[in-house]
């Protein structure tokens, strides 16, 4: 896939040096020359696929390798209790407009954002929960794996479709030649993927890591979402076919023969309001109801309680268990149906890539998903225990809510679209 950035000021600066040296047809002048050494695999990024200002994000770009330099710090004591505490630690780049944290921690050293934490590799928000259908830039999955290396690659790893009903600019698909590289799942399968080269980008610098990615890379983009609690491989099938313009094989960092593989493990079942990197949605609590963030939480009798996920979430294998409160409630816990009967399935959608990533609780005439009919919640305060299950059953979200039902119900779904009727509940589907 082909990029072109322009750096207006960086240019016009090497133009401005050229002019009196470089002939009006070399093409090369203020390019650096590509070094005799053999390219080397410098960075493996896994971070948000998706742009800026028009999906919401996780603003997270880890590296596998974890091979960033490490940086001394110290923190300057405040002259005075109202000023601040003067911290040494600098950011290098954004991601997605967001600093990261580099703050400087007990042991003297700044805060690696590149090194991925100890809950796992974060997935982002799938596309049908944000409401917007795939693209170029997001296939499906959120996520970008960028195989990062120090000079550009030879394009013969690429493939070139051409589509001459395309508007000029489009009629170009550049994907990678089959038999180079995959990204495996759990299972050892491989996940469908969009994969290209990007000639394009820094090796080493960034403004922001998410607009102005890290590059020359091999980008890998799963189609779907990936699973929470789960190990993924990236299998490098041919690396002696990685080569630089020069017939230079491509080396592991330092040199070396490269990584038959590389592995990363994905975070446990996580709510998009929660997690190392919450949605950049979460400033309203993600996309949940209610707004569990605020000072006091209320719902009507009717309405139901939603909470949203990064990961699939198998929602009616979910329990919702009174604490206090909530005197002869039944909450039950299912996976989002939307709402037409006529349309949905008793049967769990969790399970479907497609489906969405919601979890309702409401509550029912009996204790069982499969048969509970909807009733109003009893008034007052209530707090309930709730634990629901990702869909392989490898991790599980527990967390206590609480809440307090008051006023009366709203029927008018424009007024109020959280109510029962627009969220039905598995026994009123008609589909079984």
């Amino acid at each position: 896939m082909r990029k072109q950035f322009f750096f207006v000021g960086l240019l016009s600066g090497v133009a401005g040096m050229l002019v009196g040296t470089a002939g009006c047809d070399n093409i090369t002048a203020g390019q650096s020359a590509d070094t005799s050494a053999p390219p080397q695999l410098v960075h493996a990024m896994i971070q948000d696929a998706r742009y800026a200002y028009i999906y919401p994000n996780r603003a997270s770009a880890l590296d596998i390798l974890d091979n960033n330099n490490t940086r001394s710090c110290t923190i300057t004591q405040a002259a005075t209790s109202t000023d601040p505490q003067l911290d040494t630690c600098i950011n290098e780049f954004l991601v997605d407009q967001v600093a990261p944290d580099v703050h400087c921690l007990a042991t003297g050293f700044c805060n690696d954002p590149f090194k991925i934490p100890t809950t796992g590799v974060p997935v982002p928000g799938s596309l049908t929960l944000i409401g917007i259908p795939a693209d170029n830039r997001d296939p499906g999955g959120g996520v970008a794996i960028r195989l990062v290396f120090d000079k550009v690659l030879d394009n013969s790893i690429e493939m070139i479709t051409m589509d001459p009903t395309k508007a000029p600019g489009s009629t170009n698909t550049y994907t990678i030649a089959p038999g180079l590289i995959e990204l495996d799942d759990g299972a050892g399968m491989p996940v469908p993927s969009v994969i290209y080269y990007d000639n394009g980008g820094s090796p080493q610098f960034s403004a922001d890591l998410e607009l102005v990615p890290l590059g020359p890379a091999i980008v890998i983009k799963p189609k779907a979402v990936l699973d929470a609690a789960t190990k993924y491989t990236i299998k490098f099938l041919n690396p002696s076919a990685l080569k630089d313009r020069e017939g230079n094989v491509a080396t592991a960092l330092g040199g070396g023969t490269l990584p038959t593989s590389l592995s990363f493990t994905t975070e446990d079942l996580t709510p998009t309001n929660a997690g190392t990197f919450p949605s950049d949605a979460a400033g309203g609590n993600g996309f949940d109801f209610p707004d569990f963030t605020a000072d006091m939480v209320t719902i009507t009798p009717n309405d139901v309680i939603q909470i949203a996920f990064f990961e699939s979430a198998a929602g009616d294998s979910g329990t919702a268990v009174v604490k206090s409160g909530c005197t002869g409630a039944h909450p039950i816990v299912y996976s989002e149906r939307g709402n037409d009967a006529t349309m949905c399935t008793k049967a769990d959608p969790g399970a479907d890539a497609s489906s969405y990533p919601v979890v309702d609780i409401f509550n029912g005439t009996t204790s069982d998903p499969a048969t509970a009919m909807p009733v109003d919640w009893p008034m007052g305060d209530c707090t309930i225990t709730v634990t629901v299950p990702d869909i392989n059953g490898k991790s599980k979200f527990t967390a206590d809510y609480t809440f307090t039902v008051m006023g009366t119900d709203e029927t008018d779904p424009m007024k109020d679209p959280n109510i029962e009727s627009q969220h039905v509940m598995p026994a009123e589907c008609a589909m079984p």
